[in-house]
């Protein structure tokens, strides 16, 4: 990815990963780099991002084509992978330099193919009845991955498009594209669709554990203080392993730019919620602890900090064998010969 300006680590992350998921000859091969070109420049608000020519013609390529390609597979080809992937790809990982890149990469794509989203987006809609058939099936993940670029765009008019997807929606797969698509939006639009599902699927377990889910995995910075929130929401049971997966496990393994925070706070809201968790449910609690699992992988400073509360953790008199055993071993992992204190 030539030209791409951000750190080395985070930039091979991104090109390795991005090949491994990259179908087509033609996308591939436009995709791989033999050698990373970087460079730093000084400015006031922190490293310059371009986007890589060869990475825009790659997806320019693949929007253009014919609406006879499988379209599950071209969703899969222009998708990134998720972060937390991105991310085990670096020998320590950077957790703000990756979602900055990401978030980059994204938006810049966006902005850049507007119009051949749209133009995707609208020629993958289904007049008529909600079919099953993994074509329409298909057609519809092609559609709601459109509807995120465009999203990410940050234009105004992509956010109503997403809100008048809501809205119409026939059929649950396309009422949560337009969800995700906008979940890490600041601004009414997201409020007031999460407040309309909510009311509309309180009384069904399985569908507001979605929901908490997305509340969960937003990248907005008040994102801990409004889960901190929801563990005291009228449909969050504490006795319940699929609430607390959906909302304190999603947060802590599928939520690295707030689980990860510098500021440790996610880390103890984590250790906080193990504690609590194990009294009624080890099994869940230890699910919940594995999220320190990789704590060797990181920075210094968040390994300080995740030590602090695995040490917290262990230091209470009537953990359950089940969540010491975890703890304990993850203590005693070697640190990585990476590991250098950045």
């Amino acid at each position: 990815m030539e030209n791409l300006m951000i750190p080395d680590r985070t930039l091979n992350a991104l090109h390795t990963a991005n090949n491994a998921t990259a179908y087509g000859d033609q996308f591939h091969k436009t995709c791989t780099v033999e050698k990373a070109h970087t460079s730093r420049k000084a400015v006031a608000t922190g490293e310059v991002f371009l986007l890589p020519e060869t990475l825009l013609k790659a997806f320019r390529i693949q929007l253009q084509r014919s609406e006879t390609d499988d379209p599950s597979l071209l969703a899969q080809t222009l998708s990134f992978p998720v972060e937390g992937y991105l991310a085990e790809k670096m020998e320590v990982i950077d957790v703000d330099a990756v979602h900055q890149a990401y978030q980059f990469l994204t938006r810049e794509l966006a902005l850049r193919l507007y119009e051949e989203f749209n133009e995707l987006y609208q020629r993958m809609k289904d007049p008529g009845l909600f079919r099953i058939d993994p074509k329409a099936m298909g057609r519809r993940k092609l559609k709601n991955l459109c509807l995120d670029y465009l999203v990410r765009s940050e234009k105004n008019k992509a956010r109503e498009r997403a809100v008048f997807q809501f809205e119409n929606s026939s059929n649950m797969t396309d009422t949560m594209g337009a969800l995700r698509a906008l979940n890490d939006c600041k601004g009414v639009e997201r409020e007031n669709v999460m407040a309309e599902f909510e009311k509309q699927w309180m009384d069904e377990p399985l569908v507001i554990d979605k929901w908490f889910s997305l509340q969960a995995t937003c990248s907005l910075p008040s994102t801990l203080e409004r889960i901190r929130k929801l563990t005291m929401h009228p449909r969050f049971n504490p006795n319940n392993p699929n609430r607390i997966r959906s909302l304190i496990g999603s947060f802590s393994h599928s939520n690295p730019i707030c689980f990860h925070a510098a500021s440790g706070e996610g880390y103890g809201f984590l250790a906080d919620s193990v504690l609590v968790c194990d009294r009624r449910n080890p099994v869940v609690a230890a699910r919940l602890v594995s999220a320190f699992n990789r704590w060797r992988k990181y920075d210094a400073g968040r390994q300080a900090l995740i030590q602090k509360e695995l040490e917290r953790i262990a230091a209470a008199s009537d953990l359950s064998g089940d969540v010491r055993e975890i703890v304990s071993k993850t203590l005693q992992a070697p640190a990585s010969k990476t590991d250098h204190g950045e």
